[in-house]
């Protein structure tokens, strides 16, 4: 079988390598190589270099790819929040479910109070306070639900968002070696 010389990628030592081989390690440092015929050349390459560079390009990918999703995250969740929040006329935004459950606590104690003050006259009135009470209670249910539903959907946007930031902290270090 005919044999070829070329040089070691790694440390430069000259290598007797098969003409059919596509492979070869290097008898002094070790380092593995692959071996690239071109029209009547041969040359070696060193395959962990080939590896690194490799591993290097698709971290990089990773990372723009993690970069991209996460902006694309903080967008969605910045639209749904303003879907929730109220302008507070000075431009900014507050949440509405504070305000909605002070005004329905006031509501039930002036339902109690009126309902208390026309009890005894027996006026039409006096039905108002009870109305007042269950539109207070409802206020407050309806409050809980938007908070809870608020509260879970922050949980997930930031669980979301600390998984991403771990998976790019680890192609920031990948890019670094």
């Amino acid at each position: 079988m005919k044999t070829t010389r070329v040089s070691c990628q790694g440390c430069g030592a000259s290598l007797e390598v098969h003409d059919l081989a596509r492979y070869s390690t290097c008898a002094y440092c070790a380092t593995q190589l692959e071996v690239v015929h071109e029209t009547g050349a041969m040359q070696a390459q060193a395959l962990d270099i080939l590896e690194r560079h490799n591993r290097r390009l698709s971290a990089e990918l990773s990372e723009y790819r993690l970069r991209e999703e996460l902006s694309l995250l903080d967008k969605a969740w910045k639209a749904l929040r303003q879907s929730w929040l109220e302008p507070d006329g000075r431009g900014g935004y507050y949440d509405p479910a504070l305000t909605t459950a002070v005004f329905s606590c006031l509501l039930i104690l002036g339902g109690i109070v009126l309902f208390a003050l026309t009890i005894q006259s027996m006026a039409p009135i006096a039905i108002a306070g009870p109305l007042m009470v269950l539109g207070g209670i409802w206020g407050l249910i309806r409050c809980a639900y938007k908070g809870m539903e608020h509260e879970a959907m922050t949980r997930q946007y930031d669980h979301r968002r600390s998984e991403l930031l771990e998976r790019l902290r680890q192609a920031e270090a990948i890019c670094r070696a």
